[in-house]
This record gives C-alpha cells, structure tokens and sequence, in this order.
C-alpha cells in the first residue's frame, strides 16, 4: 500500500457500509488518527525494510569471507609447487586457469566500483554518499588482494635464472650435446610463464595509463569548478586515484623483479589430484559469486527504497504536528 502524503491530505478515511452501493461516495473527514495509523504502517515498513537491507549486507559479508578464505587457500597451494618431468606443465596450466579466475573477479570488482562512483556524481542517487563510499573502498581493497595474488602467482613461476641449476646436457659420451629432459621441460616453462608475465605486466601498464588519464580529467574538472563542495569531492577523488596509480606501479615492479619461489616439484599423479581439487574449489567459487552478484542486487535495490520511505514519514510526520497545533 503506497500513499503519497499529498494524496493522504486529501482523503478522507473510507466508512464501513457494506452493502450499500454508494459505499465508495462515502467518506469521512481526515483525521490526525488517520496519519496517525498511516504513520506506524510506514514505521513499520521501514524498519522491515531496514531490517532486511541488514540481514542481506550481513549475508554478504558471509559470503564474501567465504570467498576469500577458500581463494587464499587454492592460491597459498600454488604457491608452493612447481612441475617436475612427470607433471610435465600441469601446474603451470593450473597457475594459468586461477590467474583467469582472478582476472575476472577484478573486472567483476571494477564494474560494481565504477557503478558505484558513477551513482555518487549523480544528483538523482537516492543512496547516501557514505555507504556508497565504503563500498568503493571495499571494492578497491578486494581489487588490490586479486592484483596482489596475480602477482605472488606470476612470481612462482620458473624464470631464467633458475636455468644455472638444470643440467643441460646429457653426459653421453655417443651423443654429448644431446639436451636433458628436465632443461626442455624447464625451457619450456619459462618460455610459457614468460609469455604470461609479459600480457599481466602489459595489462598493468595499461591500467596505470588509464589511472593517469583519468587523473588528468580530475585536475582539468578542479581547474573549471567553482563549487565548494564540488572541489573538495574531486581534490578527494583525484588523491584516491593517484594513491591507485602509486600502489600499481609498486605492484608492476614487483611482478618483474620476482624470481621464483620456494616450490617443491610435484609427481604425475599429485599434480593430476591437485589439478581436480582446484576445478571443484573453482566451480563452487564460481556459483557462491554469482550467488554473491544476486545479494548485491537485492541489498541495493532494498537500500535504494529506503529514503523515499524515510521522505514519506517525515512528510506525514509534519502534516499531523500541523493538525495537532491547529
């Protein structure tokens, strides 16, 4: 039942004469124990509305830790092995496909911030700017984890100047120059993993050259803005941006200088049972963001409700003190 208080000033509260067939021409005068009764049904639809915008937020929190624990743990595994000869490149293919995963959730992260950032600039947000904020910093901190463990990822990988300790050539006194298998397994991962590093670091350039275009934009909206309040969000936006623009090049620095980790080589048949287990994690991984992305959604769409209620009440609010003061 939605009744807007101009609507309300204008009724007058139906009587109770069944069967009589001008019952709807009836109607009796407005009276403050009216806007007192539409009062409590807003107060009432409020606080379930509030109520309910508390118990999704508190949903997602859940899953969202959640998340988090079982993708540190799948990347915290990975961390610590590396392909032997009979793993052949499996490890690496599963480093791969969780470096995928991690790209994805950060344009995920991206698009539910830009959102965000786009509904704080618009005059027709409904949602308040302080909880749009802490969303944005909760975005940006989720984004910085992913970047951070593509990074740690990437370090793990076999890189050229472990080549000293492979033995290159078989001693074979018919064929001395013939190449060991563990040096072509091991050139052949560091050609794959340096393939990797290039597009990751490439990615990074990229996203530093957009931090800094758009930097570029925010000082040339300071140098045309006269409002106030107006320069005091940009000077704060365009801080975030350039902080963002120190953290990536810092992150970008340290995936080229990383040189491999303490890993342990992995046999055949673990590397197969790894390989599984990080499929079944992902997978549900996959299903709990998407149930994720739907809790978003209901929490926003519930929050969004929330003022124009709030806007209802205090209107009915002033309308019966007016009455009462009569």
């Amino acid at each position: 039942m939605k009744i807007s208080v101009n609507g309300l000033l204008m009724m007058s509260l139906v009587v109770s004469c069944a069967g009589s067939p001008a019952w709807a021409a009836e109607r009796a005068p407005l009276t403050p124990e009216y806007v007192e009764k539409y009062i409590r049904h807003y107060k009432a639809e409020f606080s379930r509305r509030e109520a309910r915008v508390t118990s999704l937020t508190e949903q997602i929190r859940a899953i969202d830790e959640d998340l988090e624990y079982r993708v540190k743990g799948v990347v915290d595994m990975l961390l610590g092995v590396r392909d032997s000869v009979d793993s052949k490149s499996r490890v690496m293919g599963i480093k791969l496909d969780a470096i995928e995963a991690l790209q994805k959730s950060i344009v995920y992260y991206g698009q539910e911030r830009d959102g965000r950032l786009r509904a704080m600039a618009s005059p027709a947000t409904v949602i308040d700017k302080d909880t749009l904020q802490r969303d944005v910093t909760a975005l940006n901190k989720r984004i910085d984890e992913r970047i951070e463990q593509i990074a740690q990822l990437t370090g793990s990988f076999d890189r050229n100047e472990e080549y000293r300790n492979t033995r290159r050539y078989t001693n074979n006194d018919i064929n001395y120059n013939q190449e060991t298998i563990e040096f072509r397994r091991h050139e052949r991962l560091v050609s794959k993993g340096a393939v990797e590093v290039s597009r990751i670091t490439e990615e990074m350039r990229e996203a530093i050259n957009r931090l800094r275009s758009k930097s570029g934009q925010i000082e040339h909206s300071l140098e045309m803005t006269i409002s106030a309040e107006r320069i005091e969000a940009l000077t704060a936006e365009h801080k975030q941006v350039r902080d963002l623009i120190r953290k990536r090049q810092e992150q970008l620095k340290t995936i080229l200088k990383t040189t491999g980790g303490a890993t342990r080589p992995m046999a055949q048949r673990a590397a197969f049972e790894m390989d599984q287990l990080v499929d079944e994690v992902i997978s549900e991984i996959r299903w709990d963001v998407n149930r994720l992305k739907s809790r978003i959604r209901e929490r926003d769409t519930a929050r969004s409700a929330l003022p124009s209620i709030k806007s209802r009440l205090e209107r009915a609010e002033a309308a019966l003190a007016e009455m009462q003061n009569k």
